[in-house]
């Protein structure tokens, strides 16, 4: 399987912002993105035996009660069988709709990720598919062509998002969010951990902002699709022979509907 480090990627001042987009507010993430986080390690992604969760881990059983039944606040259980919890909670991610881009997004760090670390090959596969799922999703309802230009910065763009959510909007505030969002969109992507938090971070920052002009939902499709893209490159040359093929079939299928 591919790996790459989680921590120590370079440029620390694009990464201060990225993680500042992580924290933005201190709103929580969304209990199924926490929960899942949560039986992963956070240095190499491997399975945690326990995890501070917030649902009991059978609750994402598709047996069990439509929706994960919460007990209380976060508590420690034992996680004693991984890929099956795997499985359960990537079915549940799978059900987001591309079209909720800010949860889709954040969603899709997480996929990211699991291409990229988790151990085991079915993993891999079902976080491939969830991932093309979701751009062609986006393709579909934006008509998104890929930026042709790749001139932006990528650190002055995640400023810049950062400065123009800020504070109450005026009539200047949605000029000032395209331009930001232009910019990205014209930014080359680091390395695929990276590209996972800059689309976590983001997708939580979307979330916690009260105005979001349409204008900027084609710049998200496309930076959705493109972090799928990178990541479907990678896992196509995963060692997992089945896992190389999965991810390579959808790549291929994506890059056939891209737009012209």
């Amino acid at each position: 399987m591919a790996k790459f480090p989680l921590h120590g990627l370079g440029n620390k001042v694009l990464f201060s912002s990225i993680f500042l987009l992580l924290n933005a507010c201190g709103v929580p993430t969304e209990k199924l993105i926490s929960d899942f986080a949560a039986i992963h390690d956070s240095a190499d992604f491997s399975p945690k035996a326990s995890a501070a969760m917030w649902y009991p881990p059978d609750s994402w059983s598709p047996d069990a009660p439509s929706r994960p039944t919460r007990v209380g606040g976060l508590s420690e259980y034992p996680v004693k069988d991984h890929r099956q919890l795997d499985q359960w909670m990537l079915d549940w991610m799978g059900t987001i709709p591309s079209a909720r881009t800010e949860d889709a997004l954040e969603i899709s760090g997480w996929l990211i990720l699991t291409v990229l670390h988790d151990q085991y090959p079915e993993s891999r596969i079902q976080a491939a598919a969830i991932l093309a799922q979701l751009a062609s999703g986006w393709m579909k309802e934006n008509n998104s062509h890929l930026p042709r230009e790749m001139d932006g910065d990528l650190a002055a763009a995640i400023d810049s998002i950062m400065k123009a959510g800020g504070g109450e909007p005026d009539s200047s505030t949605p000029i000032a969010m395209e331009a930001s969002y232009a910019l990205l969109d014209r930014s080359p992507l680091l390395e695929p951990n990276s590209t996972a938090r800059l689309v976590v971070g983001l997708g939580r920052h979307l979330r916690r902002t009260d105005y979001l002009p349409s204008s900027i939902r084609p710049f998200l499709a496309r930076l959705g699709i493109r972090a799928v893209l990178q990541t479907l490159e990678v896992g196509a040359q995963d060692p997992t022979a089945e896992v190389a093929s999965a991810c390579q079939v959808r790549l291929d299928l994506l890059r056939a509907h891209l737009p012209k």
